[in-house]
């Protein structure tokens, strides 16, 4: 014969399944905002922009010439990211830092990226310090200046926009401790339900 449950009992059982959830709440956002803690790093993106193209008031053609310039954009921004332009950049930098990256480790700091529509190249470095990053950008930018029309005849003007600065690089910090403990709430909830469910269930419900 089935045990019959008063609602005291009822009430009893539903208290002890909500204070299960709650501590499995509270663990699972406490440890995976610890692990995001822990595992936590900070990159700094620094950004400066380089005008490419031809002076219109000296060619018939200023439509053509426009388009002609605009289409060159994506062969320009790989060319930035060139190990020859790199390895210019590289010198470029003091001599601290000259010992800290290597020409791969600005292939893999730096990216250059063309804007729809017009003839200006956004060029990023990102590494692990703003001073670095703004450092890194402004060698790239310089030696853009320099090493492209050697690589690409009938370049046009190369005109590189307002320097970097520290004080204006971008930092963004990964993995994030807020979104790892709203995954340790969620799945603690789940958790809890899933162990509340099926102990109420053996505990009380099955012979």
């Amino acid at each position: 014969m089935s045990k019959s449950y008063s609602i005291d009992d009822i009430s009893k059982i539903i208290l002890k399944n909500i204070i299960l959830i709650l501590v499995l709440v509270v663990l699972g956002m406490g440890c995976l905002g610890f692990y995001a803690k822990h595992k936590q790093t900070t990159t700094y993106t620094a950004s400066r922009e380089i005008l490419i193209g031809h002076n219109l008031d000296t060619v018939s053609y200023k439509n053509s010439q426009a388009m002609a310039d605009m289409s060159m954009m994506q062969t320009y921004s790989e060319l930035v990211q060139d190990r020859l332009v790199l390895s210019k950049a590289r010198k470029e930098l003091p001599k601290k830092l000259q010992k800290r990256y290597s020409v791969s480790d600005l292939e893999s700091a730096v990216d250059a990226k063309p804007r729809a529509g017009e003839i200006i190249l956004d060029i990023h470095a990102k590494v692990g310090s703003a001073k670095d990053a703004a450092l890194i950008v402004n060698a790239v930018t310089d030696a853009t200046k320099q090493e492209l029309p050697k690589i690409k005849a009938g370049i046009g003007q190369i005109e590189p926009l307002s320097k970097a600065y520290a004080s204006d690089v971008k930092s963004q910090t990964s993995p994030s401790a807020k979104k790892y403990a709203i995954l340790g709430f969620a799945l603690g909830a789940l958790a809890g339900m899933v162990i509340a469910f099926v102990r109420t269930t053996f505990k009380h419900l099955v012979k």
